[in-house]
Parts: C-alpha cells; structure tokens; sequence
C-alpha cells in the first residue's frame, strides 16, 4: 500500500512539474488559444495540489486503521453492544452494522 502511494506520488510529480510549464505545447497550437490554455493549467496546478494532499490524508488514515487495529476494535464493540439491544451478537450480518 505504502509502495503504491510512493510510485503514485512519483508519478503525479513529474505530471505536476509538467503542468508548471507556462508555454502553450505546439501540438495545442491552433487547437486551444493562450487564455483558455492559462485557465486550464491553473485550474490542473489546484486539482493537482488538492489531490497530493487527498492522497497524503488518505494513507494515513488507512495505515492507521490497520496499525492499531481499529476495524477489529470496532467489531468486538459491536458484539459487546449487540447483547444490550437484545439482538444475537453471532450473526454476523448485525455484527457489521
């Protein structure tokens, strides 16, 4: 998971670097004019910034989850719990819920 965060990251920099370039592409050249090729890459530096730090939050979130064990944690409160609803903390699909 971590692996596949690091070369995800990589890979969204040098797309991020790419996207710092301020001179229009000549394949773009007669497509798209230099305003519209502006607002297209200011608006792709803020999506790119929003998602460095999504994808940042996000694994530390899931690598938190299963360091301490919290889905564990969480089912084994929900057994407990079960009992006081008077509901059978063996079925597993009330143990989920």
């Amino acid at each position: 998971m971590i692996l596949m965060y690091l070369f995800e990251t990589y890979l969204d920099l040098r797309q991020h670097a790419a996207l710092k370039l301020t001179t229009l592409p000549k394949t773009l050249e007669g497509v798209i004019n230099q305003e519209k090729f502006e607002k297209f890459r200011a608006y792709s530096l803020y999506k790119s910034h929003f998602h460095f730090v999504h994808e940042f939050v996000t694994i530390l979130i899931n690598s938190t989850i299963l360091f301490f064990s919290i889905l564990s944690w969480f089912w084994n409160k929900s057994g407990i719990f079960l009992p006081f609803l008077g509901l059978n903390e063996e079925n597993e699909i009330l143990h989920t819920f």
